[in-house]
């Protein structure tokens, strides 16, 4: 599937969109990202369903590291990189390294 293509534009993103409006309109906030994550993969799986799993295995990893950093403490000494610093390199070097294991490049 592709932006021009007209299941996408007829079927799928205002599909998408409603369902985000309700949740949004319902004060739902927690579920509305969910809600885009699923409609995202729908249309990255209908493109090509076998990078399902790098994507999820993507958003796990991503979402599990912003966790940590969102939680991490800083290191006491002057000089030294913190855990958020090397979560950071970590979060940086999979997002370019990844791709490359989906022959994209």
């Amino acid at each position: 599937m592709l932006f021009c293509d007209p299941i996408y534009f007829l079927v799928l993103l205002p599909l998408t969109a409603l369902i985000y409006w309700r949740v949004i309109a319902k004060g739902k906030f927690h579920l509305a990202i969910p809600v885009l994550l699923v409609g995202s993969t729908i249309f990255y799986c209908t493109w090509n369903w076998r990078f399902y799993f790098l994507l999820l295995l993507s958003a796990l990893v991503d979402y599990r590291i912003g966790r940590i950093m969102l939680t991490g403490a800083r290191s006491p000494e002057p000089g030294a990189r913190s855990q958020k610093e090397r979560l950071e390199g970590l979060a940086v070097g999979r997002a370019v390294i990844q791709p490359r294991f989906a022959r994209i490049f």
